[in-house]
């Protein structure tokens, strides 16, 4: 793996997963640091992190938002460890490490600038309610970027560095943050592609505020 590659992994009350993610990590991806961000956890997730020593720790004392916490994570990875794409997902074991490889391979490719997860939407893979929001939120954003989306919501994602370094500030600090990501990229010049991930849906607890966060990616997308 390239030293040019940085992992950002956002990271709240994971305690339960984060170890056997990160410890799948040094193995398909060594060399490649990886900086997480704990968004104001109150569980061991701070312990279980340090105690592994390698990842680089940072942390906001209180919760702030995924979407915060995926702008700490950014900015140290272009800004200290001068990463020219990072690699974002989840540290709470909905994306597979093993997955990680399509992502450098399809941007070694140069298949695209932006390399988007692509799970199965199908009943048996993932809740009907993640499906039916899933195809909604696609379809607007394919919309709106004039690129068809398939997975919209998928938080494991590559992305270029410097789409990133064009992007002056974002608005956006909770899981609408992502969505704000994709429409931002595509006005500077975001190309594309897709890889298929596994579709994981077990034990984890959901953070999701379906009223909330559905309002917040309202009003993002009108005024984005």
């Amino acid at each position: 793996m390239a030293s040019s590659f940085a992992i950002v992994m956002p990271a709240f009350n994971v305690e339960q997963q984060i170890e056997v993610v990160l410890r799948k990590l040094f193995e398909v991806a060594p060399g490649v640091p990886i900086v997480v961000v704990d968004d104001g956890s109150f569980d061991a997730t701070a312990r279980v992190v340090e105690k592994l020593n390698t990842p680089i720790y940072l942390r906001h004392e209180r919760n702030r938002g995924k979407g915060a916490a995926l702008q700490t994570g950014m900015q140290y990875a272009m800004n200290v460890l001068h990463a020219g794409a990072i690699i974002f997902m989840d540290g709470d074991g909905q994306h597979a490490p093993e997955d990680l490889p399509k992502f450098i391979s399809a941007y070694a490719a140069k298949r695209g600038s932006f390399i988007l997860g692509r799970r199965e939407l199908k009943v048996g893979k993932m809740p009907l309610a993640r499906i039916m929001s899933n195809r909604i939120t696609s379809t607007l954003v394919s919309m709106k970027i004039r690129s068809k989306i398939l997975d919209s919501q998928t938080g494991y994602r590559l992305v270029d560095a410097s789409l990133l370094r064009k992007i002056r500030h974002f608005k956006c600090t909770d899981y609408e943050f992502e969505t704000e990501m994709l429409i931002r990229a595509a006005r500077v010049g975001a190309r594309f592609h897709q890889v298929p991930i596994a579709t994981i849906y077990a034990s984890e607890t959901s953070h999701i505020r379906p009223v909330v966060d559905i309002y917040k990616f309202v009003k993002m997308y009108l005024t984005t």
